[in-house]
């Protein structure tokens, strides 16, 4: 990593970020000025098992902030295109399913950003350096939405009637923690159905104060990503 990374100025990391802050000693040693390093809002849960890594991780990232310019950015959950290991997973679900299971209330606020105002942030922090350099920023969607709205938006633009079944929150625990010793390529953990109770409408103000950052909605981000997914599976036939 020191070898590749001799005579760069600027490493924009957007790697696994468990890795990041091993990246980031690697830049220091090759003398690199500015490293801009992606990581997750996961660290913000109030799940300790969930957050205790990504704290760990960016803990020691940041303390190395004195050595090298360092921007660290936190978006929430991607989607945008089929490649995504989120959103692309619902709307596949949804599109061939009648019915489908939602933990909880469905009330939880989510923020899903799309990677195309990822990419657009990237390049405007990058161009913007004297603004930038040595902040932290969450990048996150437009508005906040449920969870159970989100659902019926991905449903909508499908064209597809979809009854959403409430499971009460202990009985889905249950549930999964029995899915899980069945089988042992579980699509879903306990620890996921907690976390799909928490709040994750983190507001990106400073992101928009400092370089203009202006996501577009989920309502705009998800018909683009279903007509992909149309498109693709029309071709497939």
């Amino acid at each position: 990593m020191i070898k590749a990374l001799n005579g760069v100025d600027t490493l924009l990391h957007i790697a696994p970020n468990t890795l990041s802050h091993k990246v980031c000693d690697a830049a220091i040693d090759a003398g690199v000025d500015w490293m801009i390093s992606i990581q997750t809002t996961g660290k913000f849960s109030k799940f300790k098992s969930a957050a205790e890594l990504y704290l760990k991780v960016d803990d020691e990232l940041l303390s190395k902030k004195d050595r090298i310019k360092l921007t660290v950015l936190y978006p929430t959950m991607i989607y945008g295109s089929m490649m995504d290991k989120n959103i692309s997973k619902l709307i596949g679900f949804i599109d061939t399913h009648r019915v489908f299971p939602v933990f909880g209330k469905g009330h939880n606020l989510m923020r899903p950003v799309a990677g195309s105002d990822l990419a657009k942030a990237y390049f405007q922090i990058l161009n913007q350096p004297e603004v930038t350099q040595n902040k932290e920023y969450v990048l996150s969607g437009a508005e906040p939405s449920r969870y159970i709205d989100i659902l019926k938006e991905v449903a909508k633009n499908l064209n597809k009637r979809v009854w959403f079944v409430m499971i009460p929150l202990n009985l889905s625990i249950f549930l999964a923690k029995i899915y899980n010793l069945i089988f042992r390529k579980a699509l879903i953990s306990v620890e996921q159905v907690q976390r799909m109770q928490e709040d994750k409408a983190y507001d990106h103000d400073d992101a928009t104060r400092d370089f203009g950052y202006d996501p577009m909605t989920f309502e705009e981000g998800i018909k683009i990503q279903v007509e992909e997914y149309l498109r693709k599976k029309k071709e497939t036939k």
